[in-house]
């Protein structure tokens, strides 16, 4: 696991924004989730995403800075302490730089000791999370965070409203450089028309900008989102985010 220190370091840059401070709300959900890592023993993850099992899994709570468990009734809101650690990072992250604005809907990771989760096939050992789109008006003013149906001209299928471009890049970024997520991103499923605003949207704002460090910034995570981007056609209405096994994992199967 990642050290305070690593964590705060973390994402320090979204598109051509730096975050050039770390706020006292930033700062708590660090100390819970140090907190979190001492009480607990390590989770473990084992067998196929399609049918695992989980051990001593994390529990994220139901609600926090920047993000809400959608459906908490379902108590589907366990999984390994990767991915409740990198929820709650990415909650904060988004936050930072939205405010309430950047809240976002987690939908389901998992039960708390996996297994078979309907309707999903996957889901089982607490590697996967389905997240919400953030959306706007016509206008560009946030009109907050869900499952939402988008078709390829950006628009919401219910209702005068739009795929919030510049959050949900932020969004996948802030998912790369998440120190729990990153490099153990193993895909992020999307329908291709949405791949396809977000990719466009990234090189319209590396063709404009005049700051080398946000084009080299926007390089490199075009590069790494196309990289995690995998297509499936049905997911025009949400993000699913799957996490690689863990070495350790990996030893108990």
């Amino acid at each position: 696991m990642k050290s305070l220190i690593a964590l705060l370091c973390a994402a320090t840059f979204a598109q051509d924004t730096p975050r050039r401070r770390v706020s006292a709300e930033y700062l708590a959900v660090v100390r819970q989730i140090e907190q979190m890592r001492k009480t607990k023993p390590p989770s473990c993850s084992t067998g196929e995403p399609n049918r695992a099992a989980l051990r001593d899994a994390a529990e994220l709570p139901k609600k926090g800075w920047g993000y809400k468990v959608a459906n908490p009734d379902r108590k589907t809101n366990f999984g390994t302490d990767e991915m409740v650690f990198g929820l709650m990072l990415q909650g904060a992250e988004m936050a930072e730089r939205y405010g309430t604005d950047g809240t976002f809907h987690v939908y389901d990771i998992g039960h708390k000791e996996g297994g078979k989760l309907s309707p999903h096939i996957s889901h089982q050992g607490g590697r996967d999370v389905d997240l919400g789109f953030y959306i706007c008006d016509d206008k560009g003013r946030s009109q907050g965070n869900r499952i939402v149906d988008i078709d390829k001209e950006g628009k919401a299928k219910s209702g005068n409203l739009r795929f919030d471009l510049e959050r949900n890049w932020t969004f996948v970024c802030t998912m790369i450089d998440n120190p729990y997520f990153g490099e153990n991103i193993r895909f992020i499923i999307l329908a291709e028309w949405v791949q396809d605003l977000l990719t466009k949207y990234a090189r319209d704002r590396m063709l404009k900008s005049r700051i080398p460090a946000e084009r080299e910034y926007l390089e490199k995570h075009l590069k790494l989102a196309e990289k995690y981007f995998t297509t499936k056609n049905d997911h025009d209405n949400h993000y699913h985010l799957r996490l690689k096994c863990t070495r350790e994992d990996a030893k108990e199967g």
